[in-house]
């Protein structure tokens, strides 16, 4: 599950026990599920949202070889990773 950045903005500094406690009770509330689940793994993601995109889909350089590709170049959400890994591997091709 994920939280929203507002939430996840209020809750910043609690130790990851607490939030995975609180993000399961809510699951379990919203859900009506109650059972614990067979894997956690508990993620801040503290820079996760690009403020200030690139404004191209991925950078390349022909000559070296190297590209870099991801969310960052166009936005924030995963729908522009796709888009930016896709016109990279277009260009590369």
């Amino acid at each position: 599950m994920q939280a929203s950045a507002a939430w996840s903005q209020e809750h910043l500094e609690d130790d990851a026990q607490r939030v995975q406690g609180k993000l399961l009770k809510a699951f379990s509330e919203v859900t009506g599920i109650r059972a614990e689940p067979a894997h956690v793994d508990t993620q801040r993601w503290r820079y996760a949202q690009t403020t200030t995109p690139l404004g191209q889909s991925h950078l390349w350089d022909a000559k070296s070889g190297l590209g870099a590709c991801g969310d960052w170049c166009l936005g924030h959400r995963v729908e522009n990773a796709f888009v930016s890994g896709l016109e990279l591997a277009l260009a590369v091709a």
